[in-house]
Order: structure tokens, then sequence, then C-alpha cells
């Protein structure tokens, strides 16, 4: 399973631009778990984020909803499950957030596994990176202080790719 990465970046996006702390991609089927957990998290802790059910536009194409969602964050925090893997919308978003951290030089790509969905089952760029495992007992204390304090680094910091929190 490939992604492609041939998607347009809207035009001459700034600093100005960005809405949003982190835009949170996930699969349908695993919204009681962002909506309980993730978002909970996230409003407690002062995060801006942007999620399709509250910030996509009625009205205007998906592809353009999430082209904006993702370049309009400073990170993307996609929820890696094995219905995640399986969405065509979920891929969608990830290529466009693939893309744009290429073109920043960023470390805007941000990856939690909630299940055990093998790892090359992600695009080839994120594969060889460490990502936070949410399915592993053990890993997952402190998944939070860990994933805000990632949220809150400065890009600036990191010029390099990266999906560890």
């Amino acid at each position: 399973m490939e992604f492609s990465l041939l998607v347009r970046p809207p035009p001459d996006l700034d600093e100005n631009d960005i809405k949003y702390d982190v835009f949170v991609t996930y699969s349908r089927n695993d919204f009681p778990w962002v909506d309980r957990e993730l978002l909970r998290l996230l409003r407690e802790n002062q995060v801006n984020y942007c999620v399709d059910h509250v910030h996509f536009e009625l009205g205007k194409a998906i592809v353009e909803n999430i082209a904006d969602s993702v370049y309009q964050s400073r990170k993307v925090l996609a929820v890696w499950s094995g219905s995640y893997a399986s969405s065509k919308y979920c891929k969608q978003e990830l290529d466009y957030a693939i893309q744009r951290s290429f073109q920043n030089s960023d470390c805007s790509v941000i990856v939690i596994r909630l299940d055990k969905t093998d790892r090359k089952q992600l695009p080839k760029p994120l594969r060889a990176k460490t990502f936070l495992d949410y399915s592993d007992s053990v890993e997952r204390k402190g998944w939070e202080k860990r994933l805000i304090k990632h949220l809150k680094e400065s890009d600036q910091k990191n010029n390099v790719v990266t999906t560890i929190v």
C-alpha cells in the first residue's frame, strides 16, 4: 500500500496563516477514543486543535478542507490504527501532512498508534521513525505529558521530519 504525494499546497502560506496548534487526523471508528482521551487532553492543556467534524467547512470540497486544515496547523497528529490504515480520507490527510513536513523541513507530523497495526502499513517516510505507541501498556504511561510537550515545542528547534512524541 503506497501513499502518493501528488498534492498541491495552498499558495504562499506564512506564519500569519497558522490558525491551529494541531490538526488531528483519525478514523471515524476511533472517534470514541479521540473524543474521550485526546480532545479532552488538548482542551485541558489549552492546545488549539482542528478536527474535521468541527472545523471543516460545509459545502467545501473535502480535499480543500483537508489541505487547509493541514497547512493552517503547526503540527498534524495522526491517530494510527487498522481503521486509519484502510481509510482513503485518512491516507489523503497523511499525504498532505507528509508533503508539508518535507516542504517546510520541519517536525510537524506526530503519530500515535492505537492498536498493533503493523508499522509497514505506515507511509515509507514514517516507517523508520519512532512514534507514541498507545497500544503498549508501558509506553502508554506518561503519553499525555510527552504529547503536550511535543505539541508545544517550536518547529525552529528541530529542522527534521519526525514522528516522535
